[in-house]
């Protein structure tokens, strides 16, 4: 396959981003923080991780920007459809990102694909709900019903983001709508 290069929106003159998912710097005159200037030849970077997915810091006189490759050589080379879509990598391989292998997908779509190459666990995990001193209240089978029960009785508003939070044992969420929350195995 021929390698096609592409300037990134933002950062042109700057960066190049390719269809097999590579990064490129470009040849240029930069000032270093001392004053004194230096040239920089054109080369390939590397990128580095970021749970799975290959990332670059992109660099212009705005500041300094962590980008998903993926997301670039997609909104580059593939016809981007309307609305709220995300890019999925068809083989299941977040480090893949030659553009044959990117798609364009609903976030509902894209959790499917992830069930289906094993990459999500899609088992629904049961949930306690206790009082702030410990004492049982409720046991739920999922996140999604203790959300509707809060919303029947105790806060309409009520969202699963803070109970999963609080079942992660994330540092700043040890309750959430004036309960302690915990995964049950």
């Amino acid at each position: 396959m021929e390698e096609v290069w592409k300037e990134v929106p933002g950062y042109e003159g700057l960066y190049q981003v390719s269809n097999l998912g590579r990064v490129k710097s470009l040849s240029r005159i930069v000032k270093k923080s001392d004053g004194v200037t230096q040239r920089r030849s054109e080369r390939i970077v590397k990128q580095s991780n970021s749970r799975g997915y290959k990332v670059f810091k992109f660099r212009n006189e705005q500041g300094v920007k962590t980008i998903r490759v993926h997301r670039v050589v997609a909104e580059l080379f593939l016809e981007k459809p309307i609305g709220n879509m995300v890019v999925n990598h068809k083989d299941g391989d977040k480090s893949n990102n030659i553009y044959t292998n990117l798609e364009w997908v609903t976030q509902k779509e894209n959790v499917r694909h992830a069930v289906e190459m094993g990459r999500m666990d899609q088992r629904k995990k049961r949930v306690v709900c206790a009082k702030v001193n410990g004492e049982f209240v409720r046991e739920f089978e999922s996140i999604t019903k203790a959300v509707e029960w809060l919303k029947g009785n105790i806060n309409p508003k009520a969202r699963k983001s803070p109970i999963s939070a609080c079942c992660k044992n994330k540092k700043h969420y040890n309750t959430a709508y004036g309960f302690k929350w915990y995964a049950k195995n």
